[in-house]
């Protein structure tokens, strides 16, 4: 399952605070829920009266942060078709794509030592870039999740008027540093597209592994407890806590077990976030032994609520 309301990146509320008007979308199984899109397009003149009408769409399209939701061509290609009829740009933020593992069930495929993609596009999911038309897509990317965490630098791919006018509005102060675009050139030029690729599948191999690990791991200590989908990718899962109504409620137990998950509401791109059941988990770093005690502890707070509610209530005098 996946959070009922839009669940996107912190940088929306910075946004926010920019004068700039959010307007939050449901995410689905296969990202932005198209249909939503649509009907809120075809309906802003009457649902919205008085109110511009949106011009950009922000989204990650490829196993999303936090829901790890990864869209189709198909879901790709209905959501550009309503942004097309209503002249909305689409701002494709899309850092954790080269993080693909190979197949539907990170398990099966650990299991099987299925192929790795690499940097082969077939092996990728699509982009919002390859299906765009008339140069309404704007995508993001960093090498910083699949070349190395401390290469903060990405780039950006749009028609070049756009790219003109945020070289002028950028200048030095977003500008990644020298010496670290130095390294880069270099290290890709050293590599090539072979050594790129070599690099890329052991990159994926080390994301993989760590997900059948946390994966082999919930099943163990939260089931009965938490409902998930095993992502395709990236380095996040999406855990549903089974008779929680909201998750950030959880905080102060959780910190008193010493274990560390976010609470979905903490991704809600609404100004006052509704409740919801969800937390994202991340694989990115941890130790295996401690991403298995993690999920041991987080299902001792889950058991330890479930039997608090579940305790009759207590008879006595005043």
């Amino acid at each position: 399952g996946r959070a009922p309301e839009a669940q996107e990146h912190k940088a929306c509320r910075q946004v926010g605070g920019r004068s700039l008007r959010l307007e939050p979308l449901p995410v689905g199984p296969e990202g932005v829920d198209a249909a939503a899109l649509r009907a809120l397009l075809d309906g802003w003149a009457w649902r919205r009266l008085g109110v511009r009408p949106p011009k950009a769409l922000f989204t990650i399209p490829s196993f999303h942060n936090p829901t790890t939701a990864s869209a189709s061509l198909a879901a790709l290609r209905a959501v550009y078709a309503a942004c097309a009829a209503h002249g909305v740009v689409i701002i494709e933020d899309d850092p954790y794509r080269m993080l693909a593992f190979g197949g539907e069930d990170p398990l099966a495929a650990e299991d099987a030592g299925a192929a790795l993609p690499g940097t082969e596009r077939a092996g990728l999911p699509p982009s919002f870039l390859s299906v765009d038309t008339d140069g309404r897509v704007v995508r993001c990317d960093t090498f910083s999740k699949w070349v190395s965490p401390g290469l903060r630098c990405g780039f950006v791919t749009a028609p070049r008027p756009l790219i003109v006018k945020l070289a002028q509005g950028a200048g030095p102060s977003l500008g990644v540093s020298s010496p670290v675009q130095v390294f880069l050139v270099e290290m890709l030029r050293r590599w090539g597209p072979a050594g790129l690729h070599r690099h890329v599948q052991r990159v994926q191999a080390a994301y993989r592994r760590r997900c059948a690990v946390a994966l082999t791991a919930a099943a163990e200590h939260l089931s009965g407890l938490a409902r998930w989908e095993a992502p395709r990718g990236g380095m996040f899962l999406w855990l549903e806590l089974l008779g929680v109504r909201s998750s950030a409620d959880l905080l102060d137990e959780m910190t008193r077990e010493r274990v560390c998950v976010v609470p979905g509401a903490f991704f809600s791109a609404h100004e006052t976030p509704p409740d919801t059941p969800f937390v994202r988990v991340s694989f990115a770093a941890a130790e295996e032994e401690a991403m298995v005690e993690g999920f041991r502890r987080l299902g001792n707070v889950l058991r330890r609520r479930r039997e608090a509610g579940a305790a009759p209530a207590r008879s006595g005098t005043m």
